[in-house]
């Protein structure tokens, strides 16, 4: 699926993706809501001022994954792959069996990720 069709499917009413590949998409400047993202590919996913929120990441592969000026609120990423995710906020997020391999949390609940350079 590309970027296209899941935005106009999302502004349609459809809350139900799981299983769908959208690894290297472009998203911009949107709030992506109450979406379940279950088993989805989003490896090498880009987003810049967005936002996924009350989003179910359940298994999913956000590995590389990179989000600038925005990030995930009240996600669940139970069993959900963030190696090498690059994600500029994360606030209120549910993290169980969540593979994080270059990331650490500090006192205040935050996943920081390493960054090259």
């Amino acid at each position: 699926m590309n970027i296209e069709e899941f935005l106009e499917l999302y502004d349609s009413g459809e809350r139900d993706f799981t299983h769908v590949n959208l690894d290297t998409a472009r998203i911009y400047e949107c709030n992506i809501e109450n979406v379940d993202f279950s088993y989805t590919e989003l490896s090498d996913f880009y987003s810049s001022q967005a936002s996924f929120i009350n989003c179910n990441f359940t298994n999913a592969n956000l590995a590389n994954m990179e989000m600038r000026e925005g990030g995930l609120v009240n996600c669940n990423l139970t069993n959900a792959n963030l190696s090498g995710a690059k994600i500029s906020e994360i606030d209120h997020c549910f993290f169980k069996d969540t593979i994080m391999s270059d990331g650490s949390y500090n006192s205040d609940g935050i996943v920081l990720f390493r960054q090259d350079g």
